[in-house]
């Protein structure tokens, strides 16, 4: 018999830190939980202040329902993919390694007419 890892331990690990964010917010009246902050939950306790931190830089491994759960209580979710870093001052770098290359002779890469019949 395949002995499959069950899947719900991350589901009801979600679940609690997700409770623990509510009940914060409704005490609280915001989302801005210091890192080292635990949260009591009907007796187990959550690090909260780690679990948001985790949820807000790692959306990769969160489904489409815990995502939207998490922007409905207004947690600021950091994207999967983020663009990269475009230079203010757009005048080309000489050790530009494309720069090289653009100016260097690169006819022998291609096939000579005669070989492609």
């Amino acid at each position: 018999m395949l002995l499959l890892p069950d899947p719900a331990p991350r589901a009801r690990a979600f679940s609690r830190g997700l409770t623990a964010a509510r009940q914060y917010q409704r005490r609280e009246g915001h989302l801005n939980v210091p890192l080292a902050h635990r949260e009591d939950v009907h007796g187990d306790e959550v690090l909260l202040g780690q679990w948001l931190r985790k949820c807000r830089s790692n959306t990769a491994q969160m489904t489409a329902p815990q995502i939207s759960a998490l922007t409905a209580l207004g947690i600021d979710l950091a994207p999967v993919f983020q663009p990269a870093p475009t230079a203010v001052d757009h005048t080309e770098d000489p050790m530009d390694d494309d720069a090289q290359w653009a100016q260097e002779d690169l006819s022998w890469i291609q096939p000579s007419p005669l070989a492609l019949r």
